[in-house]
Parts: structure tokens; C-alpha cells; sequence
């Protein structure tokens, strides 16, 4: 399940999507493409550093996707105005696609694990900082304000904690886990002093950080450990017990959707019955607050859809069909409303990010009669996007409609850089091979395969198994 992009323990997130979550299901709001429109900040990361090593300045890092829909939120709602002209007065900024070859090499060098992601480095390229997920406005800049100005790194946090307060610790804490460092953070925690341990622990919001953390380790084991069903057993009964005792903290809303998320995954394999004795409290408690801490405030803030997707899907999965349809019909009410052009309509121009979360709620909910009219008017509203291009022509194909969705694949094709150059291939070429066109399906997947050179390996592999796999189903035929 997607993990609330605005806390602070989200750095494996979205994913949806591509990079982030592997988890119950994948909640990107479309399989993705690269933008055709190119950033206009520095090409390139060493670039920037470059740059920033001569003004002597900090650089800072924008890991972001056309696909992110918590990216577009930020690009929307926060990263504009007054406040963000006045950044470029003291800093470098870069924005880095993460299906760029420069975006993932540098993704894997500061693991970065989920989108957005805005990283702060030194003119050398080591971190001083980072800010994971969507933040509000006045969250965001006096962070990067902060970082930029040198204070709030890691080293000064953890100096000053030991001297100080429980809440200091709670700060080193949340940075810890917004790198996802939970042994470091807890190896450095135990190496406290006993008087500063003792009392923090009667902190409620160290005691959240921990216990959170602790649930993510269990969580990341646990994928790590399909093949050991006793290994994963033991794991997830930690984390549940990490969770119960993350519940009893009294956790705000945002904290609680978060451990409802990591929850539902950890128990995945728990009989249903005893999930609905897990979560049906904590889930009833945040389906109480779900309209005043979201869906009736405008514009929707952060987090509002991955509320609705978490609550709907859980609720879902423990065996409350009626009430997971009643939260997705409240998501997807408020997303309308935000968007509605006053003609019983939608102006999809308002806001990108919310189109995409309102796609979202279609898919997860299971509206697809809505889910393809509105894919279809993204693809219309956003014709030089390849993403929504993509999106409408997969969707076709999957309902075996692969002549209609050639033209916007052809399109996605166009506009498809980095990664998505494969990925839009790959589906194309499957399209080309429905309509018995197997040579021009040869040729878009050899050309594919030479603009990626060495990179993206994995996708390499799956582009050459549509060949492959239709080469069996040939031979199949023949045979009978």
C-alpha cells in the first residue's frame, strides 16, 4: 500500500511506483514515462555541483518523476512564489529525473528510496541534509532555509541532543529515518546517556519514532525473506507489536494513517479474522477524522489521497467492502469537487497532481468505466505528456483494443526519455505484435535497446522477452 508522502517515515513511498514501495499493491498514479520537457535548472548533478563549487554555495537536489504525483503537488503548491525565486539567491537547485541514468546513479549513491525526495549537498556532493515527501508551505522553506544556512544536519542534531531534550532527540530521530539509518538510529540512541534514555522514553513522540522504525526494519526484512516463511512469521509479529505499541503513543492523524499502512502490509498473511481485530480500530478512528484533517479542506492537503487508498484498501482487505466503498466514494467526491469547472465537469488544468489522484481512486476502487474517460481526457488535456499518452494506449491494449491504442503509444514514443524509452517500447512493441506486425515490433525494440546503451539492465531484459514471448506463442500454434 502507498505510505503517506507527508511523514516523516515515508522514504520508501510511492510507491506507486517505480522506485518506491513494493508492498500489498503499487500505487503509481500511471505507469510512467519520462517528461519531453526538460527541467531548467542545471543538466546534470556534477553540473550543478560545478556551479555550486564556484558561487560557493550548497546545492539542492529535486529527485522527482513525471509519474510523482506528490511531485506535481509540490510543484504546485509550494515550490513557486516569492519564497522559492528568493532560494536561487543562496543555492543551487537541480531537479533530477529518477528514470534518468543521472537521476538513479545518484538515487543509489544518497539512497534515496522514494518521490519526492529534495536532497541538500555540500559544493563536494556530501549531504547536509534532506526533506522526504510532500510539506506544506510553511514546513518546506524554513527547512531548506535551515539546511542551506548549515543547521539541522545530522552531526550538529545528534551533538545537540545529547545535551539537550527529548524533543532534540526526537529531531535526530526523524532525520535518521527520513535516510531510512534505522540500525544507525538505533545503535545511536543506545549509545545515549542512560539519564537523557530514560527520560526520552517517557516522550510520546520518541517513543512513535521508535516504535515506526523499528516497523519499517521489520517491513523492508520481511520482503527481503519471502522464501523463509518462519523468518518472515517472527518478523511480522514484531511488527505488529511495534505497531500496537506505535498506536498507544496517541499518534496524530498523519502518524496514524502511516502505521495503519505499514500494519496492513505486515499482516498480510495473518487470517482474516484476527487483521479485523488489528485494524479495525485504528482504521474507524481515522475514518472519523478523515474529513476535517483532509477531504473538506481546500486546496486537498498533503496526504489526502494515500488517506483515502490506505483506509479504502485495508478496510477492503480485512473484509469491510461496504465501508471501503464509502471512503473511496468520499476521496473521489472531494477530488471532483476541487476540480469541478462549474459545468458538472472537470477542469483538469487547475491542478495536475490532484487528475492524477483522482485516476488513482478510480483504479483502486474499481471504477472503470471513470477510471478510462478520465485517462482519456488526461491524455487529451496533457497531449505533449507521454505519461498520460502511455497510460490511455496501456489501458487500451490491456481491453485488446491494440489499434486504438497504437497512435498514443506512437505518441508516448516521441516524447519517452531515459527508462522510458524501454518501457514505452516494450508496450508498443506488444501492440504491433496484436496486429501480426512483428517486423516493425523487431525494429522498435532494437532501437530501444540502442538508445539505452548499458543502462537499465532490468528493463533491457523485459523488452527482450516480448520477442521471446511471442516467438513461444508462435511455435505453439504451429505445434497444434
Amino acid at each position: 500500500m502507498p505510505i503517506p508522502s507527508s511523514h516523516p517515515f515515508s522514504g520508501s513511498r510511492r510507491l506507486a511506483a517505480a522506485i518506491t514501495a513494493v508492498c500489498a499493491i503499487v500505487i503509481a498514479p500511471l505507469t510512467a514515462c519520462a517528461a519531453a520537457a526538460q527541467s531548467t535548472s542545471k543538466e546534470t548533478i556534477d553540473a550543478a555541483l560545478k556551479a555550486a563549487k564556484a558561487a560557493h554555495e550548497p546545492v539542492l537536489v529535486d529527485f522527482s518523476a513525471i509519474w510523482c504525483h506528490s511531485c506535481w503537488w509540490m510543484k504546485t503548491n509550494v515550490m513557486n512564489g516569492a519564497e522559492w525565486d528568493a532560494l536561487g539567491k543562496h543555492l543551487v537547485y537541480v531537479e533530477s529525473d529518477s528514470d534518468s541514468a543521472d537521476g538513479e546513479a545518484w538515487m543509489k549513491k544518497l539512497k534515496v528510496t522514494g518521490l519526492p525526495t529534495y536532497v541538500m549537498l555540500d559544493a563536494d556532493g556530501k549531504e547536509i541534509g534532506r526533506i522526504v515527501g510532500e510539506a506544506k508551505r510553511e514546513e518546506f522553506y524554513p527547512k531548506v532555509n535551515r539546511l542551506a544556512g548549515g543547521a539541522d544536519t545530522l552531526e550538529k542534531l545528534k551533538s545537540q541532543a545529547v545535551h539537550s531534550t527529548p524533543a532534540d532527540v526526537a529531531q535526530a530521530l526523524d532525520t535518521y529515518a527520513a535516510r531510512e539509518d534505522y540500525d544507525d538510529a538505533f545503535a545511536w540512541y543506545a549509545g545515549l546517556p542512560a539519564a537523557l534514555r530514560e527520560q526520552a522514553a517517557q516522550n510520546a513522540k520518541v517513543t512513535l519514532d521508535l516504535e515506526a522504525m523499528h516497523m519499517k526494519r521489520d517491513k523492508h526484512s520481511m520482503s527481503l525473506a519471502k522464501a523463509e516463511p518462519a523468518k518472515k512469521a517472527t518478523l511480522a509479529k514484531s511488527c505488529v507489536e511495534h505497531g500496537q505499541r506505535a498506536l498507544a503513543s496517541a499518534p496524530g492523524y498523519d502518524d496514524r494513517i502511516d502505521i495503519i499502512d505499514t500494519l496492513g502490509d505486515c499482516s498480510e498473511d495473518l487470517p482474516q479474522a484476527q487483521r479485523k481485530a488489528l485494524l479495525a480500530a485504528p482504521i474507524a478512528t481515522a475514518v472519523a477524522q478523515l474529513d476535517a484533517q483532509k477531504l473538506s479542506l481546500r486546496p486537498l492537503p498533503p496526504g489526502s489521497r494515500d488517506s483515502v487508498l490506505i483506509l479504502g484498501m485495508t478496510s477492503k482487505a480485512i473484509g469491510d467492502e461496504a465501508g471501503s466503498k464509502a471512503i473511496f466514494d468520499r476521496g473521489i467526491a472531494a477530488y471532483r469537487s476541487q476540480m469541478d469547472d462549474g459545468k458538472g465537469g472537470l477542469d483538469l488544468k487547475k491542478d495536475r497532481s490532484a487528475g492524477d489522484d483522482l485516476y488513482a481512486l478510480y483504479r483502486f476502487s474499481d471504477n472503470k468505466e471513470q477510471k478510462m474517460a478520465l485517462l482519456k481526457q488526461l491524455a487529451a488535456t496533457y497531449d505533449d505528456d507521454c505519461n498520460y499518452s502511455l497510460g490511455y494506449g496501456k489501458a487500451l491494449l490491456t481491453d485488446g483494443k491494440a489499434a486504438e491504442a497504437l497512435p498514443y503509444l506512437e505518441k508516448a514514443a516521441g516524447m519517452a526519455t531515459g527508462r522510458y524509452v524501454l518501457r514505452v517500447a516494450n508496450v508498443r512493441a506488444k501492440a504491433l505484435l496484436a496486429l501480426q506486425r512483428r517486423p516493425e515490433a523487431e525494429k522498435v525494440v532494437a532501437d530501444a535497446l540502442q538508445a539505452a546503451g548499458s543502462w537499465f539492465p532490468e528493463d533491457q531484459k523485459e523488452l527482450k522477452q516480448v520477442l521471446a514471448v511471442d516467438t513461444k506463442a508462435d511455435a505453439k500454434k504451429k505445434v497444434s
